[in-house]
């Protein structure tokens, strides 16, 4: 693993952290669907199709990995690394370098395996700066100070040998190197290739790693450095094949030979790796490749190779986010940004969908629109997922800025929809009432001017009485809510099967569902409440989401605690209770929290 923790150009001070490492307790992978179904494919066949996707990082999309949403497929991967650590023989170790760089969804799932102690051994080693700290506890750390002279020497009789550095020689470099090893890996390359000692440069040790890289970087011909400055900008890591595309798209005389050009930057120790994978072998040589570009030609490329990865038909959400986001596209940087924050909040990372959405908003500047993305559209869902996490005053205030953007229509129903249900939340009824008014009469409007087709209308009325009858429910009145409810999916049995595919019915029948589920619960129609309950949760499940599914799967469970079930009651909640924390929705903690408070009890 290529440690990098002492190297300066990182602000220093970085250290090692270590700790103990065991599975999460997750579903088996013959179980990773929903009640009653199983993934298609073996459990052997879905490990070895994760693996593959994990490695090619992508997949086709109707493989038995592909086929999954991003949230099954983290639980899967959770499953299967808990697997493997059981079954080894001796305990694993897992390095990640740089940790403050990892995404946010990885560093959850790791969070994951490592809270449920099931008796397995292993570690998990992480180098990071000294301003990141892990969300597990550790159970050690290490700060990593400058090698000593002895070392270094060790370092120098590796890379040269006995024979060929004399004493004199051997002193100056390990001086120069002032206990850095990247800086000594610099200083050894430039000896081997000049014969010169170092002399003292400004700037430190960090001038000295800066000033040799770069020389062996001016030191390579056009095309080369072309090449090595594409990679930069693709990352540390980048595929040859993707390069020769980018390249392709720029004019560059009669063109470019990647191949010979990549060959060339390996015989000069800029790059390593064989076959069409590739990578730096410094960071320090990436960034400063990447910073002797112009910013205006980085934007370029970061859309160009955006644009080079939807065609080579790799479709990773957060790698098109990252590319597009710091390109010059805004169009496509609102689109891939939207995507990226769905993405997240699918696989249960909201602090990495919310930078997306304010990212995809920034994007739009002046703009209410760009390639089909509204801004009431990532307003609503940014004041949704603020919402989750408790902040309802935030997530209010972001509602309303949404709805001025709206002048009318289906959407602004469903943005004052949704600020009525966030009202109820706030203990102002009447409030959330006279927003579903003036949501009714936006969706009666639409229906007039027919300017949206009628079953949208019949789906849009249906979100409505199901949040009318949440809050009569909420208020005691069960057979208010009932009726409601029953309407409500009365109206969407209408609806063609292409439309009750598309989204809004999915969530609107969702939410009518789970509404019904939890109203014959009070009612002691535990079949049916179990019956509607399902019904919410496959739905919630369609639509990759999470914070609804969990209410399904808490309903589900109230069933079962009332049905004298309480062994799966309490499996449920557990998992219900888990997954509230990884989302942060603190109304969810709560709940899961009191019911199996009570399903202790009795």
């Amino acid at each position: 693993l290529p440690l990098s923790a002492s190297d300066p150009l990182r602000n220093g001070g970085q250290g090692v952290r270590s700790a103990p490492v065991s599975p999460c307790e997750a579903p088996k992978l013959a179980h990773m669907g929903r009640e009653g179904e199983v993934p298609p494919g073996t459990p052997d066949e879905l490990a070895v199709g994760l693996v593959e996707w994990l490695r090619r990082g992508e997949g086709p999309a109707d493989s038995a990995v592909g086929s999954l949403d991003p949230s099954r497929r983290a639980e899967l991967l959770a499953d299967l690394l808990g697997q493997l650590m059981r079954a080894a023989p001796t305990p694993i170790g897992i390095a990640i370098d740089d940790a403050e760089g990892v995404d946010g969804a990885s560093l959850a799932l790791l969070a994951r395996v490592i809270a449920e102690p099931m008796g397995v051994r292993g570690l998990l080693l992480t180098t990071s700066g000294p301003a990141w700290s892990p969300s597990w506890p550790t159970a050690s750390v290490l700060r990593l100070s400058d090698l000593g002279p002895d070392d270094l020497q060790v370092l120098l009789t590796a890379a040269l040998g006995d024979g060929e550095i004399d004493v004199e020689a051997s002193r100056a470099l390990g001086e120069a190197a002032c206990g850095n090893p990247l800086a000594l890996a610099e200083l050894v390359w430039s000896y081997r290739a000049t014969g010169q000692l170092p002399k003292p440069r400004a700037g430190g040790v960090a001038g000295t790693i800066l000033a040799l890289a770069q020389a062996r970087i001016d030191a390579v011909d056009e095309a080369a450095k072309r090449v090595l400055q594409v990679g930069a900008v693709m990352g540390p890591m980048f595929r040859v094949s993707i390069v020769g595309q980018v390249l392709g798209e720029q004019v560059l005389g009669e063109g470019t030979d990647v191949a010979g050009a990549v060959a060339r930057l390996r015989r000069r120790d800029l790059l390593v790796g064989s076959g069409d994978q590739v990578c730096f072998t410094q960071a320090a040589i990436r960034n400063i490749a990447y910073e002797g570009m112009l910013l205006a030609e980085r934007r370029h490329l970061h859309a160009t190779i955006g644009r080079a990865l939807e065609a080579a038909g790799i479709d990773d959400p957060h790698l098109l986010a990252h590319h597009y986001g710091l390109g010059s596209d805004d169009a496509a940087a609102v689109a891939a940004l939207w995507r990226a924050a769905e993405s997240a909040l699918a696989a249960g990372d909201a602090s990495s969908a919310l930078d997306r959405l304010r990212e995809a908003v920034r994007r739009l500047g002046d703009r209410d629109e760009l390639a089909g993305v509204h801004r009431a559209t990532l307003l609503g869902r940014t004041a949704d997922i603020v919402a989750i996490g408790g902040d309802l005053d935030q997530a209010a205030a972001t509602f309303a800025k949404a709805v001025a953007t709206v002048e009318s229509g289906l959407r602004r129903a469903d943005l004052r929809r949704r600020q009525a249900l966030l009202e109820h939340r706030r203990g102002d009824d009447e409030a959330a009432l006279d927003l579903l008014l003036c949501a009714r009469d936006d969706v009666t409007l639409a229906e007039l001017d027919a300017v949206e087709p009628v079953e949208a209308v019949f789906t849009a009325l249906t979100s409505l009485t199901a949040t009318t009858a949440r809050i009569h429910l909420d208020r005691g009145w069960i057979e208010g809510a009932i009726g409601e409810t029953r309407q409500g999916l009365e109206l969407l049995s209408h609806l063609s099967l292409a439309a009750g595919q598309i989204a809004p019915a999915r969530q609107s029948l969702a939410e009518t569902n789970l509404v019904l589920a939890e109203a014959l619960l009070r009612t002691g129609d535990l079949d049916g409440a179990a019956v509607h309950a399902d019904a919410a949760r496959v739905a919630y499940g369609e639509l990759h989401d999470l914070a609804g599914g969990l209410r399904a799967d808490l309903a589900m469970a109230r069933v079962r605690a009332a049905s004298g079930n309480r062994p799966e009651a309490r499996a449920r909640l557990e998992a219900v209770l888990a997954l509230a924390r990884r989302l942060g929705d603190r109304e969810g903690v709560a709940a899961a929290e009191g019911a199996l408070s009570a399903c202790l009890v009795t």
